[in-house]
């Protein structure tokens, strides 16, 4: 293909892309006998839309966002009967008129999706006939910080009938009116200034899956709202970084997502989710949660992804999760923990329980985790793995950044399975003997950099376990960061650097002795 300058042209399977982004250009580059489906024109300095590309049957993508196009006229879009994606975010429309949105879009036919974010186009909805987008094909719509202050009217009735998509993300929005959508599945209303949303509002679209309301941070979403809301189609909710000290789902009992991060949440019991049986994610991190009651996850039969981090939750109830038999992943990583203890769980494979403050383990910790995989207790105050430690599921085991000193030759003896072992940033000295990790028949990656360790160069030991972990193939991962700490004349020093003459020496000796 001859790609014209200064644009680069590569083909992906059988489709052409061509990028011509932040190039500084001002006029359109000619792409006449040439197939192009993907066209990046984005971040340049045009101040028009490129008609000329009108004859391109091929074109199916365009990205003009980031230029200074002020209108599109009402034949603007003439001849371009298979684009599906036009991108005009950030450009210098200034209202729906100048869009000619009546009119334009018609001669689109296979137009679905939309990006307008970053025009100043004012409300969305309910303006003049002539000001409303229409558009018979069209299922994704991107109207965020857009500088719309109010919205409503039945638009995406009458004019957007198979809108599917709508993002009103950033929009100050003061007035908000129903809008009535019997296609609508997704809606972005994240950081609009909302404070309350009522059940009209949601009543109106009528097969709305998705919702997403994070950062209006003085949302009211609890059971003092005057129209509760109740919806038996909405999948995914997030509240996130509203401020909410309390949180009113009972109306949502189809919900499989919640996200409720960033908010003042204090207390999860088994009220908080009582009629939401059918979540699957739920992510309650950075709250203020002191305390899970014991039942608070009880009913989520379908519970596949609990995240809890980033709270204040100083002991956990062993059988807090006992009931949720779907439960892969657990995240409690930054809290207060100081001891990990007994949880049960015949589901749970990936824990974190890192930044914990962990500075001991009790030794049937993993007892009831019977498929247990990963548990990741990095960053924590652990100086010592107690002895009878065990599982025979675990595979990854993290514990970088703690403060272990010494391992056993029991440490890991009865974790069969294991074959992923973080032990780096600790303050290990000493060379561990390999045998040690004659029960993981499965190790082949270990990090041990970041040790104190003492390079001792004529100790067989050390030979040894330098071997072990460099044999190909090498089981040490992070091999530049082997280092000694003493004694001083090798300080910082790689080991093999700081063994090399000895080692050297010793290999010409032995194998002189052989002759």
């Amino acid at each position: 293909v001859n790609c014209p300058w200064p644009c680069r042209c590569t083909w992906v399977v059988d489709s052409l892309y061509a990028d011509c982004s932040r190039r500084s250009l001002q006029t359109y580059p000619n792409f006449d006998g040439i197939p192009v489906e993907h066209l990046d024109l984005s971040g340049n300095k045009f101040l028009e839309f490129p008609t000329l590309y009108a004859d391109i049957d091929s074109l199916i993508y365009l990205d003009l966002s980031s230029n200074y196009i002020s209108s599109i006229g009402a034949k603007t879009l003439i001849g371009f009967t298979s684009l599906r994606t036009l991108l005009l975010a950030n450009n210098s429309i200034d209202s729906w008129e100048s869009l000619s949105p009546n009119e334009a879009f018609k001669y689109a036919p296979s137009l679905k999706r939309l990006g307008l974010d970053g025009n100043r186009l004012g409300s969305f909805g309910n303006g003049e006939s002539f000001e409303l987008l229409t558009s018979s094909s069209l299922t994704d719509l991107g109207l965020s910080s857009c500088g719309i202050s109010s919205i409503g009217g039945d638009q995406m009735v009458n004019q957007l009938p198979n809108l599917e998509r709508l993002n009103l993300a950033n929009n100050q929005l003061a007035q908000i009116a129903a809008l009535p959508s019997r296609t609508l599945r997704v809606l972005d209303l994240s950081n609009c200034s909302i404070k309350n949303l009522s059940g009209f509002f949601l009543d109106a679209m009528q097969n709305l899956e998705a919702l997403n309301l994070s950062r209006n941070t003085e949302l009211q979403f609890d059971s003092l709202s005057e129209d509760p809301i109740l919806t038996y189609m909405l999948r995914k909710l997030d509240v996130s970084y509203c401020n909410l000290d309390s949180i009113e789902l009972s109306g949502l009992p189809q919900l499989t997502e919640v996200r409720l991060q960033g908010n003042l949440l204090r207390v999860v019991d088994v009220n908080t989710f009582a009629n939401n049986s059918m979540l699957e994610v739920v992510d309650l991190s950075q709250n203020v949660l002191r305390h899970i009651g014991q039942d608070a996850f009880a009913k989520l039969k379908r519970l596949k992804e609990l995240n809890l981090a980033f709270n204040e939750i100083a002991r956990l109830d062993r059988n807090f999760i006992r009931n949720n038999d779907v439960l892969v992943e657990l995240n409690l990583s930054r809290n207060v923990l100081q001891k990990l203890t007994k949880i049960v769980s015949n589901s749970v494979r990936t824990i974190n329980m890192s930044w914990c403050e962990i500075t001991s383990i009790e030794s049937t910790a993993l007892s009831s985790l019977s498929v247990i995989q990963k548990l990741d207790l990095s960053n924590n105050l652990i100086t010592d793995m107690p002895t009878f430690m065990r599982s025979e599921t675990l595979q990854q085991l993290n514990l970088a950044n703690c403060r272990l000193t010494t391992v056993r030759n029991n440490t890991f003896r009865e974790f069969p399975e294991l074959a992923d072992l973080h032990l780096n940033g600790n303050r290990l000295t000493s060379p561990i003997p390999p045998n040690y990790f004659d029960g993981n028949k499965f190790l082949d990656q270990l990090w041990l950099g970041d040790n104190p360790w003492i390079c001792d160069c004529h100790s067989p030991l050390f030979v040894d376990f330098y071997d072990y972990l460099t044999a190909k193939p090498a089981k040490i991962k992070d091999r530049n960061h082997l280092r000694c700490a003493a004694p001083a004349v090798f300080y910082g020093k790689l080991w093999e650097f700081a063994c090399a003459d000895v080692w050297i020496l010793n290999v010409r000796t032995s194998s002189t002795g052989e002759k």
